[in-house]
This record gives structure tokens, C-alpha cells and sequence, in this order.
């Protein structure tokens, strides 16, 4: 799908990004957490893995032109975004304040630098049926960004539902 998208707009596709699709829980500004791999683990550990409803598309606001996908209210993505609040610890601080509980709006952007006349081109593809429904969240990572690196990732475990 993001190369779908990509080729409407000439925008960079996941390979040129270095991430695959993925809702980020912290993003660090002011340098990172003591022990990220740590980190990981830890919120893994505590994790399993979970289902998402990707519903809606949308764009922020502003000039920077960027397309996402919004995932419905989840008990299981807000749980995952509190245990590593309590995970980080006395590393908190350094979580932008956009992520922050009571900020933070879980998003997974499709396509970013969309020139304005193409966002609706842009919104239309992501609002396909390809684009939304249901993913499995089955992965945590810790990336350090341009270029992105991994700094730390573990899969989470597969629980039988009942």
C-alpha cells in the first residue's frame, strides 16, 4: 500500500524510509532512554500480540503534508502506550510532549511532504479497503530515525484467543 501511494505522489516509499507501518508509542527528542533495548523487552514482555482496526484516513494540519491512518480506540494500544509510560520510568521527561498520555493520538502515516494539490489523491487511496480494516500488532521496536536504524525490537508472543 505505501508504494501505491508513494507512486501517487513520487513520495518516498518504505524502503526509502527504512520503517515498515507502525504506530509509534514514544518518540525522543531530547536524547533516549538510558537502556531502549531494555525498554522493548520490558514492554514486550508485558504484551501479546493484539488486533487494530485501522478505520479512517486523514491529514494534519498544517503544510508539511502528511496522510494517516487512525486506528479505532483499542483497550489493548492504550494499555501497550501506559505500560511504557511506567516502563520508562524517570525517562518519561524525555518523551515529546505529542505522546504524552493525554496528547498522544495514535496514527500510522502513510504518506508525508504531499504536495496539496495531490492530498486528495493521496486520502482517496488510503481510505481503500486495502488500506483500512484489521492488522495484527505483532512487533515492538525502538528506531532511531534518518536513517532509521533498530535499536531494539522483540515480537510479542501469540496467545490462543478464546
Amino acid at each position: 500500500m505505501w508504494a501505491r501511494v508513494s507512486s501517487l505522489y513520487g513520495g518516498p516509499t518504505d524502503s526509502e524510509l527504512g520503517v515498515r507501518p507502525h504506530i509509534t508509542l514514544a518518540l525522543f527528542r531530547n536524547g533516549e532512554p538510558r537502556n531502549v533495548a531494555g525498554v522493548v523487552e520490558s514492554l514486550a514482555g508485558q504484551l501479546a500480540c493484539f488486533s487494530l482496526n485501522l478505520a479512517t484516513a486523514d491529514r494534519f494540519p498544517g503544510s508539511e503534508g502528511t496522510v494517516f491512518l487512525r486506528p479505532n480506540a483499542s483497550a489493548e494500544l492504550t494499555r501497550a502506550h501506559a505500560i511504557l509510560q511506567q516502563v520508562l520510568a524517570g525517562d518519561r521527561e524525555l518523551v515529546h510532549r505529542y505522546y504524552q498520555p493525554g496528547t498522544w493520538q495514535p496514527h500510522c502515516t502513510m504518506a508525508i511532504n504531499v504536495p496539496e494539490p495531490l492530498i486528495a489523491a493521496v486520502l482517496s487511496a488510503c481510505r481503500s479497503p486495502e488500506a483500512l480494516g484489521e492488522v495484527l500488532v505483532a512487533r515492538i521496536q525502538a528506531v532511531r530515525y534518518r536513517p532509521a536504524t533498530e535499536i531494539g525490537g522483540a515480537w510479542l508472543e501469540q496467545r490462543p484467543t478464546l
